[in-house]
């Protein structure tokens, strides 16, 4: 029979050259081709090799103003229910609906907002959900009746179930050594909000009254809406739709704004 072919170390004859890395193959949908040659690397690896800079604190600050518009919708009932109550007449029962419709509300967006992210991705279930909390906030302030204010309370639930969403968003920018810490500390912009909450009660219950309050807890939510261009979309999404070229786009212009040097190509 033919001879066995012998593989020498040092000329690398009889073996398959290797990828750096193992990265996947270009079909792979975590792979990313950055080379016409067929030089690939993981996501995970092009994240990595980031910097962390002003493009990741950008977007934690942003994803923090979804965790504040959050805390503020959640919990402005707990000081405007007693004015509710004076003014309409409400039961307690009633009154206590005001929140567990907000919580019903989140059920059924939880699964909406997620679907959405996977489907047309991340920054558009982002910006929708932030757009809904906007909207139904402002037609909660302007309720005509106690039912009208329990369907906007719903509403509001329904769009603050989509915040999680600035959580994957930021993760799938953040290096892996610093996921964690970032990750966690992301709570405390709902601390934030929670305080912030708190001031703007005391400061306006008072004077303005519980609608005005209701109005003026949307700024987070418009304050998230006006940064939408300086929201990027994430590129594991544009990988897993096959998208590569923007995927690689996206990357660059993190490395861009942090300093670093883009993926080579």
């Amino acid at each position: 029979g033919a001879p066995e072919m012998q593989h020498d170390p040092l000329s690398g004859e009889g073996e398959e050259p290797a990828r750096t890395g193992d990265a996947p193959a270009p079909e792979d949908v975590d792979g990313v081709e950055m080379d016409p040659v067929g030089a690939t690397f993981t996501l995970d690896e092009a994240v990595d090799a980031i910097p962390l800079g002003r493009f990741h604190v950008q977007l934690f600050f942003v994803c923090g103003f979804a965790w504040m518009a959050d805390a503020m919708e959640v919990l402005l009932l707990a000081f405007v229910g007693p004015a509710i109550r004076c003014e309409w007449g409400v039961t307690d029962f009633q009154a206590a609906t005001m929140t567990t419709i907000v919580f019903a509300g989140m059920s059924v967006g939880s699964v909406m907002w997620g679907t959405i992210a996977d489907k047309k991705g991340r920054k558009t279930s982002l910006l929708w959900s932030t757009f809904v909390i906007f909207v139904a906030g402002l037609v909660c302030a302007g309720a005509s009746s106690f039912h009208m204010l329990l369907v906007g309370r719903m509403v509001v639930g329904i769009g603050v179930s989509g915040v999680p969403v600035a959580f994957s968003l930021l993760m799938e920018f953040l290096p892996q050594k610093v996921r964690g810490r970032m990750g966690i500390a992301l709570c405390f912009w709902w601390s934030v909000g929670a305080m912030a909450e708190a001031v703007l009660a005391r400061a306006v219950m008072p004077t303005l009254g519980w609608r005005w309050l209701l109005a003026l807890s949307t700024f987070p939510a418009l304050l998230l809406l006006c940064m939408a261009p300086c929201i990027p979309e994430s590129a594991r999404f544009y990988a897993a739709h096959h998208h590569e070229e923007k995927a690689e786009a996206s990357l660059r212009r993190a490395a861009g704004k942090s300093g670093g040097a883009p993926p080579p190509r």
